[in-house]
């Protein structure tokens, strides 16, 4: 069974996607199968795994905005051996997802989480809905830090 695990921080610029890329990465060349979710609009982690969002491509944000999508129809090999990813739609609009269970749900339904061995969500910079669906799908969440002067407090 997956382990899944969220890369999140609220803030924006923390290097959650760069985490995400990476850890994926590290796994799927240690020959783990490897998935990594885009939930982030902004959809880094899908070009940085090589490929470029389009209308036509299915995506995760697809499995909140269609009634008859499910996520296994939008898990895409990249062109790394043990590394998949599910891409993120940059015109996605955060406000409809109204069930904060469906990723989980979904991950239960599709199989996904007996077929890879790590599968990693990247998320948004906000509070919302799509947060709240990645952590509730999660083991596991990873929290990168920015040192930064403004986070010292006497």
């Amino acid at each position: 069974m997956a382990k899944v695990i969220s890369v999140s921080n609220r803030k924006g610029g923390t290097g959650k996607t760069t985490t995400t890329v990476n850890l994926a990465c590290e796994f799927a060349v240690r020959g783990k199968k490897t998935l990594v979710i885009d939930l982030d609009t902004q959809a880094n982690a899908t070009l940085g795994l090589g490929v470029l969002p389009n209308r036509n491509l299915p995506t995760v944000h697809s499995l909140f905005s269609k009634n008859d999508m499910t996520l296994e129809k939008a898990v895409l090999k990249t062109q790394w051996e043990n590394l998949y990813l599910v891409p993120a739609d940059p015109l996605f609009e955060h406000g409809l997802v109204l069930d904060k269970r469906k990723l989980k749900n979904e991950l239960i339904r599709s199989g996904l989480l007996e077929d890879f061995e790590f599968i990693l969500i990247d998320t948004p910079p906000s509070l919302d809905s799509l947060l709240l669906n990645a952590l509730i799908a999660s083991h596991y969440v990873l929290i990168p830090l920015l040192p930064h002067f403004c986070l010292l407090r006497e």
